[in-house]
Formats: structure tokens, C-alpha cells, sequence
């Protein structure tokens, strides 16, 4: 995988880039038309394809690994390949008669370890590195990484045990809502399912001890900010909602939604390029609230979130675009990442984080945006301090790990 000291053997554009992720995902479709824009390859399949559609053919030499990936007569050759953009895929599908179902998982389990391990280990860009996205997605390291990172989060507590509950929820004066730590939608069948919303509550009973929780001071906010990264550039959105169930949860009711340009005050902006630094991670979809005195609270971080929609509400987003521009150009992209750590280490002193010097706004594709009011000092939670050189010097792109099972990410 890339670091930054090897990133310029990346190459230039025109490389390969692979997609991995569903058959009828649509924002995969808009990036592939955006590759296809920039006379960029693309190989596109998902987990559930392999083995019985596609095919690999790999080989460590003791110095890389070598060969070539097919699906359905489309071959890439391995090491040619210039960006992997990991999209929500799902996992390989095992169809033999005569299985067990025990000898069907296993099966399952090799088919993952061979084909995500081989991926894993390409010395490519990864959009996200699949240890980076696993380390993402476990909130409670995620809150007190952004604290440290000089970012507001909301008090927040993690347990099954119903006497603290009920003693956190009583300390909490402004209120406290109960929060899903995983993706919010619980898929019954193909066709149905539920989803658990952001909810208010003001007692929990003796049934949270079956399970872990999490729950969160409520901030009384004027309105909510997502913000999508793209490898140094910052796409935000303003999210205001006009009904009682959005105004706890804009996923519950987008028809009450209004959308509207945003810009990302400098305090911020700072701690989440920092925050996605320690974590090495290109994309990032951010939920952020904005509450009536202007501080900002980071409230979840995903690195597989959902963007597609606000692109469609605000077009000037170009969110695909970028996307597309970034896995067409890894060569590129990796000297911005090379620039923005120089600038970092040349301005961040005894362990401040130049973060301004890693995301920065594209104000030309936005059409403008306003900018709001933030304070730099909490009240109850207080912003985190500053960034140690180790978390400073880390890639924007994961290190290596060992192959594992591709997660589902939250996909919020």
C-alpha cells in the first residue's frame, strides 16, 4: 500500500482503476461515467461475484504481487492497476450443491481472505485502505480521536448496564438521545427492513442489558452539516430540517429536508483533516450539528457514507467528479498528500495540526458559501489538545494489514 515516502511510484493517469462495490449502486454508476469522462480503464465487480465470475491469478514474487483479476472477459493486470475504490461491496457467494452449510461459510471466509488480502496488499491508492475503514468504524475510538483532534463532541456514553444509563441520562441536563453504534438499518429480507433513528429518551429499562447502546448528551441545535472529503478537497452541505422527526433524525424525513452551501469554519476544517490523517483515510462522509450559539459538534464519522443525494440537491457539489479525479490521478493525488504533510510538519510547531495546509474548500465548485459563526472553546466537553508528531507523520493512506473478512461498513 502507499505511504507517503514510496506514494510518487503511484503513476500517472490513464492506470487501471478498480471498483469494487454492488451491481445496482447507483453513485458507483455516476463515478464509473466520470472515469469514463477522463479515458480512465475501470473493472468493476463486486465480492459477491467471486469465484464464480471472477477470477484471479496472483503471484508474490518476494517483492510485489503479480498477475492478473478477471471479471466476465475484462482483465486488469495487477500491478497495473492505479486506484482500488472500495464501495460498499458485499461478500462472496458460494453456490455448490452439496455443501454444508458449515463447509458453504468456510468456503466463504477463504474466498474473502484470497481476493480482499490480494487487493489489500496492491501498492495502489486505496479509497479507503480496508484496515482504515475498519478502524473508522469503531465510534468510541472515533469520539476521543476527534476530541484530541480539537473538535467538540457531545458527552456520550457506551454500555448495557441500566443503573448507568439512567445516572448518565439524569447528569445530562439538556437532554439525551439514544444512538445506533453500527448502521442504523436492520435488513430482514431483500425487501424489507427497519431502521433505528436518532431518539430522544429519558429513562432506559432493564432490556438494555441485552445489549450494548450509546448514548449522547442532545445538543439544541439551528442546524446540521455534512461534509464529504475527497482526498484534500471538502464538499458541505447544510442541512436544515422543517419537521419534529427530522429535526431528531434528517434520515427519518428527507421530505422535509432544504439544503443549502455551506463553509467550514478554519477551527474545524483543522481538526477533521487531522482526525482523517490519524486515520488515513481519502474519503469521509461527516455529520456535523451546528448548534444556537455557532459551536460546531462533530457528531459520526463514516468512510463509506452516503453522499449521492446532496449532489442531486446541490449540484454544484461534484462530489463524483472529484472522486473520479482523485482514483483517475493517484500519482497526483499523492504529491498533494506529500505537499500537505511537508506543510504540516513545517507549521505545526510544538504539536499544533496545520490542517488547513490538508482539506480546503473548493469554493469555485460550490457557487459560494456562507460562512458561520464558531467558537473555539466548549462547555462540558471540551475540545481535544494537541496532536503528537507520531499521529502527524502517519499517511492519509493506511498501512498494511493482514487480509481479513471485507465488513459492512455503517452505511449512514
Amino acid at each position: 500500500m502507499l505511504t507517503v515516502p514510496t506514494a510518487r511510484r503511484a503513476g500517472g493517469p490513464g492506470r487501471p482503476v478498480c471498483l469494487v462495490t454492488q451491481d445496482d449502486n447507483g453513485p458507483a454508476d455516476r463515478i464509473v461515467l466520470e472515469l469514463n469522462k477522463l479515458d480512465v480503464p475501470v473493472l468493476r465487480f463486486d465480492l459477491q461475484d467471486f469465484p464464480h465470475h471472477v477470477r484471479l491469478n496472483a503471484v508474490f514474487d518476494g517483492t510485489a504481487w503479480t498477475g492478473t483479476l478477471n471479471n466476465r472477459g475484462r482483465t486488469v493486470t495487477l500491478e497495473d492497476i492505479g486506484a482500488v475504490l472500495w464501495w460498499h461491496p458485499g461478500t462472496p457467494r458460494i453456490s455448490v450443491d452439496g455443501l454444508s452449510e458449515a463447509e458453504t461459510a468456510w468456503l466463504q471466509r477463504e474466498s474473502a481472505a484470497g481476493l480482499v488480502g490480494v487487493l489489500d496488499a496492491l501498492d495502489c491508492l486505496h479509497v479507503n485502505h480496508p484496515a482504515a475503514t475498519r478502524a473508522a468504524q469503531l465510534k468510541a475510538e472515533v469520539l476521543a480521536q476527534a476530541a484530541r483532534c480539537g473538535l467538540h463532541v457531545p458527552a456520550t456514553w457506551i454500555g448495557n448496564d441500566p443503573v448507568g444509563a439512567n445516572g448518565f441520562i439524569s447528569a445530562t441536563h439538556s437532554g439525551t438521545v439514544c444512538k445506533s453504534l453500527v448502521s442504523p438499518t436492520l435488513n430482514e429480507n431483500s425487501t424489507h427492513g427497519q431502521t433505528f433513528y436518532t431518539s430522544r429518551v429519558e429513562a432506559v429499562d432493564d432490556s438494555i442489558a441485552l445489549s450494548a447502546h450509546q448514548l449522547q448528551r442532545e445538543i439544541t441545535k439551528d442546524h446540521e452539516v455534512r461534509l464529504v472529503v475527497v482526498g484534500t478537497d471538502m464538499y458541505a452541505a447544510r442541512i436544515d430540517a422543517h419537521s419534529p422527526a427530522a429535526q431528531k433524525d434528517f434520515r427519518s424525513d428527507y421530505e422535509s429536508l432544504t439544503y443549502r452551501h455551506t463553509c467550514i469554519p478554519e477551527t474545524v476544517r483543522k481538526g477533521i483533516s487531522a482526525l482523517l490523517g490519524h486515520y488515513g483515510l481519502l474519503f469521509a462522509a461527516i455529520d456535523l450539528l451546528v448548534d444556537t450559539t455557532g459551536r460546531w459538534w462533530l457528531i459520526d464519522l463514516n468512510p463509506a457514507g452516503q453522499y449521492d443525494w446532496l449532489q442531486k440537491e446541490l449540484p454544484g457539489l461534484m462530489i463524483s467528479a472529484g472522486l473520479a479525479r482523485m482514483l483517475a490521478r493517484p500519482h497526483a493525488t499523492a504529491q498533494k498528500i506529500d505537499q500537505a504533510f511537508e506543510e504540516v510538519s513545517a507549521n505545526s510547531g510544538a504539536g499544533g495540526i496545520a490542517g488547513d495546509a490538508l482539506c480546503r474548500v473548493r469554493a469555485e465548485e460550490t457557487g459560494g458559501c456562507e460562512v458561520d459563526a464558531v467558537q473555539e472553546h466548549g462547555e462540558g466537553e471540551s475540545a481535544g489538545g494537541a496532536i503528537s508528531g507520531e499521529r502527524r507523520g502517519r499517511s492519509m493512506v493506511a498501512s498494511a494489514s493482514s487480509p481479513r473478512a471485507w465488513p459492512a461498513p455503517a452505511d449512514t
